[in-house]
Protein backbone atom coordinates (compact mmCIF):
# COMPACT_ATOMS: atom_id res chain seq x y z
CA UNK A 1 0.00 0.00 0.00
CA UNK A 2 1.10 3.24 -1.16
CA UNK A 3 1.31 6.51 0.75
CA UNK A 4 -1.32 7.60 -1.94
CA UNK A 5 -3.64 4.58 -0.80
CA UNK A 6 -2.53 2.40 -3.84
CA UNK A 7 -3.20 -1.01 -3.12
CA UNK A 8 -1.47 -3.20 -5.68
CA UNK A 9 -1.11 -6.96 -4.95
CA UNK A 10 0.37 -9.45 -7.33
CA UNK A 11 -1.02 -12.70 -7.19
CA UNK A 12 0.47 -16.43 -8.81
CA UNK A 13 0.21 -19.81 -8.25
CA UNK A 14 2.01 -23.19 -9.71
CA UNK A 15 -0.88 -23.71 -11.71
CA UNK A 16 -1.36 -19.53 -13.01
CA UNK A 17 -3.99 -17.10 -12.12
CA UNK A 18 -6.47 -16.24 -14.75
CA UNK A 19 -7.99 -12.68 -15.28
CA UNK A 20 -11.31 -14.26 -13.35
CA UNK A 21 -8.86 -15.06 -10.30
CA UNK A 22 -7.73 -11.00 -10.32
CA UNK A 23 -11.25 -10.00 -10.23
CA UNK A 24 -12.37 -12.25 -7.74
CA UNK A 25 -9.77 -11.27 -5.46
CA UNK A 26 -10.04 -7.66 -6.17
CA UNK A 27 -13.63 -8.07 -5.52
CA UNK A 28 -13.43 -9.95 -2.43
CA UNK A 29 -10.50 -7.17 -1.07
CA UNK A 30 -13.10 -4.01 -2.20
CA UNK A 31 -16.00 -5.98 -0.41
CA UNK A 32 -13.87 -5.49 2.45
CA UNK A 33 -13.57 -1.94 2.53
CA UNK A 34 -15.35 0.99 2.90
CA UNK A 35 -14.51 4.14 0.16
CA UNK A 36 -17.31 6.16 2.10
CA UNK A 37 -14.08 6.01 4.91
CA UNK A 38 -11.18 6.21 2.84
CA UNK A 39 -10.14 6.52 -1.03
CA UNK A 40 -8.34 4.24 -2.33
CA UNK A 41 -7.09 2.49 -5.59
CA UNK A 42 -6.45 -1.35 -5.94
CA UNK A 43 -4.90 -3.26 -8.39
CA UNK A 44 -4.93 -6.82 -8.59
CA UNK A 45 -2.84 -8.42 -11.27
CA UNK A 46 -0.49 -11.46 -12.35
CA UNK A 47 3.27 -11.12 -12.48
CA UNK A 48 4.53 -9.72 -15.88
CA UNK A 49 6.09 -12.64 -17.98
CA UNK A 50 9.50 -10.60 -17.51
CA UNK A 51 8.98 -9.60 -13.81
CA UNK A 52 11.53 -11.04 -11.40
CA UNK A 53 10.51 -14.09 -9.47
CA UNK A 54 10.42 -13.15 -6.00
CA UNK A 55 9.72 -16.23 -4.51
CA UNK A 56 10.60 -20.22 -4.21
CA UNK A 57 7.41 -21.34 -5.38
CA UNK A 58 7.75 -19.05 -8.53
CA UNK A 59 11.48 -20.77 -9.39
CA UNK A 60 9.56 -24.30 -9.05
CA UNK A 61 7.37 -23.69 -12.00
CA UNK A 62 9.87 -22.54 -14.60
CA UNK A 63 12.71 -25.58 -13.69
CA UNK A 64 13.53 -26.26 -17.70
CA UNK A 65 13.47 -22.67 -18.79
CA UNK A 66 15.92 -19.69 -19.63
CA UNK A 67 16.87 -17.69 -16.41
CA UNK A 68 18.99 -14.64 -16.26
CA UNK A 69 20.35 -13.97 -12.81
CA UNK A 70 22.12 -11.14 -10.99
CA UNK A 71 24.00 -11.78 -7.98
CA UNK A 72 24.48 -9.21 -5.63
CA UNK A 73 28.06 -8.88 -6.05
CA UNK A 74 26.94 -7.66 -9.82
CA UNK A 75 28.09 -10.86 -11.32
CA UNK A 76 25.12 -12.08 -14.17
CA UNK A 77 24.82 -15.82 -15.55
CA UNK A 78 21.96 -16.69 -18.25
CA UNK A 79 21.22 -20.60 -18.66
CA UNK A 80 18.73 -22.75 -17.75
CA UNK A 81 17.19 -23.31 -14.92
CA UNK A 82 18.19 -26.82 -13.26
CA UNK A 83 16.83 -26.94 -9.45
CA UNK A 84 15.68 -25.14 -7.04
CA UNK A 85 14.45 -25.31 -3.24
CA UNK A 86 13.88 -23.20 -0.69
CA UNK A 87 18.40 -22.35 0.31
CA UNK A 88 19.40 -22.53 -3.69
CA UNK A 89 18.71 -22.96 -7.31
CA UNK A 90 21.21 -24.61 -9.89
CA UNK A 91 21.24 -23.61 -13.42
CA UNK A 92 23.21 -24.33 -16.28
CA UNK A 93 25.40 -22.28 -18.21
CA UNK A 94 27.38 -22.42 -21.54
CA UNK A 95 31.41 -21.46 -21.44
CA UNK A 96 33.74 -21.20 -24.08
CA UNK A 97 37.27 -22.07 -22.97
CA UNK A 98 40.59 -22.74 -24.95
CA UNK A 99 41.59 -25.80 -24.68
CA UNK A 100 45.58 -26.56 -24.86
CA UNK A 101 46.82 -26.91 -27.56
CA UNK A 102 43.87 -26.37 -29.99
CA UNK A 103 43.34 -22.77 -31.90
CA UNK A 104 39.35 -22.42 -31.01
CA UNK A 105 37.59 -22.10 -28.01
CA UNK A 106 35.13 -25.21 -27.50
CA UNK A 107 31.52 -24.78 -25.64
CA UNK A 108 31.44 -26.42 -22.21
CA UNK A 109 28.25 -26.71 -19.90
CA UNK A 110 28.91 -25.57 -16.19
CA UNK A 111 26.20 -26.05 -13.51
CA UNK A 112 26.39 -23.64 -10.71
CA UNK A 113 24.83 -23.28 -7.71
CA UNK A 114 23.59 -20.21 -6.07
CA UNK A 115 22.19 -19.23 -2.53
CA UNK A 116 18.80 -17.41 -2.63
CA UNK A 117 20.09 -14.97 -0.26
CA UNK A 118 23.17 -14.09 -2.69
CA UNK A 119 20.39 -13.59 -5.60
CA UNK A 120 19.66 -9.84 -6.74
CA UNK A 121 17.30 -10.69 -8.83
CA UNK A 122 16.37 -13.83 -11.70
CA UNK A 123 14.13 -13.10 -14.83
CA UNK A 124 12.81 -15.69 -16.88
CA UNK A 125 14.36 -15.54 -20.39
CA UNK A 126 12.01 -15.57 -23.56
CA UNK A 127 13.18 -17.62 -26.25
CA UNK A 128 11.69 -17.89 -29.87
CA UNK A 129 13.79 -20.63 -30.89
Amino acid sequence: ISAGNKIKLEIDSMKGASVQDCVNISRLIESSLDREKEDFELEVSTPGLLSPLKVPEQFQKIIGKNVELSHNNGETHKGILLDSNNQEITIEVKKKIKEEGKKKKIEIKEEIKVLLTDIKAIKQQISFK
